[in-house]
């Protein structure tokens, strides 16, 4: 077998070249749809009802058991969603086939014939829920659904009954499919918009298949509606009123209303007309004479039963009045027997007054004897109690006088024993001042002697200190000038001066004259209290150590400063008699 390669597109290929991507898809959809056999569409619808009865079963045992239906309503809703989409594309396939077959639309224009179908019914659903939802009558949008579906249904019958190769059986399952989907899409959006939905005053009633079933009736009860309209419904109209307002029932019970109103009406105008000679259109039509002479037979019937029932209520009136003064004879006889008798039982109650009375009388007489002599041994009873109450009244009065006199003593002695002790509390506090007094004098005097002693430390080692300055001095003026007798002599501040020979002087000096060093640390310390120890050496140039014994130096010659004693300081050679607290001392 060869196989020729041509550089040209076969037919094939130029077709699927000329044909658009969703021409393709769409033809492939519409391929599918056409391998699906019939009895499986009928299965499917047949498992959808089926399914929808059994999950509506299941719901209202639900709600009759007071459980909670909202997911079984949604998974009801997505199954009866899958179904009618099934069952839209059913009815689509059909509609499609008679776009391109009859209308001989291609290229895509056949597609706009369920566009517009079931497309326009699907939409107009849609709407009746928003009119719902808004309160509003949605019976256009009604009119145009049912319409819109007939017609779907009416075409896919008609085409799949006509066509050469249909049948009237598949006619009648794809305008079947048509219903279908608008009654499923229909139930859906009942369901979805009674849900919580407030209910919505309808406008004009909807018969619906009372059409077919009785169209005279509904016809007369639509004229009715249309020609006679009822009364509107009231603003504080209950939920029941508002179901009821333009309902199928309503509208027959108001044709019965404007059927009997113009029965009335008729009447009325009929009754005078047949008291006079046939005219207009009575001399043509018998039987509106013959109406109008029912009527006025009607008429002398109603005024004779009237006339018969005034007499009859006359007669009645009559014997009604004979009876009653019958009975008002029978009823004063009756009243002078109750009288007598009432007379008779109010004697004999008077005489079993009387008698009981009496017997009350002597109870009470004995009660009172009882009384009395009860009464007399309870005041001789009383009177030995008062005497005995008086006695130790009188005891208790005298002892009340003693506790009293005893009161008043020891208030006394209270009062005495106050004074005492406030003497005493001040005494308390003299001898407490008098104690800090001398504890004061004798913290004054440990001062002073503290103080003279370390003065006369202070004095004598200055002393010592100017004599080993001097000597030393003296040695090194001996040393280095032995031609020379003069000897520089000390300070008397105890300062040692400068050294002969231009030596440098003490950079630690224990008294004024500061060095320079020693300033700057005093200076810095006076400014900045808080300041550490090597703060103040880092400022002064120095170490730790060094700067304390200088603050030291300091200290020690402020001390020193202090008042000297006016007592004269005894010799240290000679013996001292008296200790600085005044204590002898014995000395060998």
């Amino acid at each position: 077998m060869t196989v020729e390669h041509t550089t040209s597109p076969g037919p094939t290929a130029a077709l699927a070249a000329d044909n658009p991507i969703w021409r393709t898809v769409l033809d492939g959809i519409a391929t599918a749809l056409d391998a699906v056999p019939t009895w499986l569409w009928l299965t499917a619808v047949a498992a959808q009802l089926l399914l929808i009865g059994t999950l509506a079963v299941i719901a209202v045992r639900r709600r009759d058991a007071g459980k909670s239906s909202s997911g079984l309503f949604a998974a009801a809703i997505a199954a009866t969603i899958a179904f009618l989409i099934a069952v839209l594309a059913g009815s689509f396939k059909g509609l499609v086939a008679f776009g391109r077959d009859t209308l001989h639309w291609n290229d895509g224009w056949e597609y706009l014939v369920p566009l517009t179908l079931d497309g326009v019914a699907i939409a107009c659903a849609l709407l009746t829920l928003a009119a719902v939802k808004k309160q509003k009558p949605a019976d256009a949008a009604y009119r145009v659904v049912w319409i819109a579906t007939i017609a779907s249904a009416a075409i896919n019958f008609d085409h799949e009954a006509g066509s050469a190769d249909g049948s009237n059986a598949g006619g009648f399952y794809l305008g079947l499919l048509s219903l279908l989907g608008m009654l499923l899409l229909h139930i859906i959006l009942g369901l979805m918009g009674e849900v919580g939905g407030p209910r919505v005053v309808r406008v004009n009633p909807t018969f619906g298949l009372r059409w077919i079933t009785s169209p005279a009736d509904t016809a007369a009860a639509w004229l009715a509606w249309q020609n006679h309209p009822p009364l509107p419904l009231r603003a504080n109209a209950g939920p029941e009123q508002t179901a009821r307002y333009a309902s199928v029932r309503h509208a027959l019970a108001h044709l019965e209303t404007v059927r009997r109103a113009k029965r009335i009406a008729r009447y009325r105008v009929d009754v005078p007309a047949a008291g006079l000679p046939a005219a207009g259109r009575a001399r043509l039509w018998p039987w509106l004479r013959l109406r109008q002479l029912t009527a006025k037979i009607a008429d002398q019937a109603k005024q004779a039963a009237a006339a018969l029932a005034e007499e009859q209520q006359r007669h009645a009136d009559a014997l009604a009045a004979e009876k009653a003064a019958a009975a008002a004879k029978v009823e004063a006889v009756r009243a002078e027997l109750v009288a007598v008798r009432a007379e008779l039982d109010a004697v004999r109650v008077e005489l079993a007054d009387t008698t009981a009375l009496f017997e009350t009388a002597s109870r009470e007489l004995d009660q009172a004897g009882r009384a009395l002599r009860s009464a007399e041994e309870r005041a001789q009873v009383a009177e030995a109690d008062a005497a005995r109450a008086r006695s130790e009244a009188a005891a208790a009065r005298q002892s009340v006088v003693g506790m009293i006199a005893e009161a008043d003593g020891l208030r006394v002695q209270l009062r005495d024993a106050n004074r005492e002790a406030g003497r005493q509390a001040a005494l308390a506090a003299m001898a407490r001042d008098e104690a800090d007094g001398l504890r004061r004098q004798l913290d004054d005097r440990d001062a002073r002697h503290a103080a003279d002693l370390a003065a006369m430390v202070e004095r004598m080692t200055a002393e010592r200190d100017a004599a080993v300055a001097k000597a030393r001095a003296d040695a090194v003026t001996s040393v280095t000038t032995p031609a020379r007798d003069a000897v520089t002599p000390a300070s008397r501040d105890g300062v040692t001066p400068p050294r002969p020979g231009g030596a440098t002087p003490d950079r630690s000096p224990r008294r004024p004259p500061w060095s320079d060093a020693q300033k700057a640390a005093f200076a810095y310390r006076d400014a900045n209290p808080t300041a550490t120890w090597i703060d103040v050496a880092k400022a002064a140039g120095s170490n730790e150590s060094t700067v304390r014994r200088w603050f030291k130096h300091r200290d020690e010659y402020q001390a020193s400063l202090a008042d000297v004693p006016a007592s004269q300081i005894a010799n240290p050679k000679e013996p001292v008699t008296s200790g600085a607290n005044g204590r002898t001392v014995t000395t060998r």
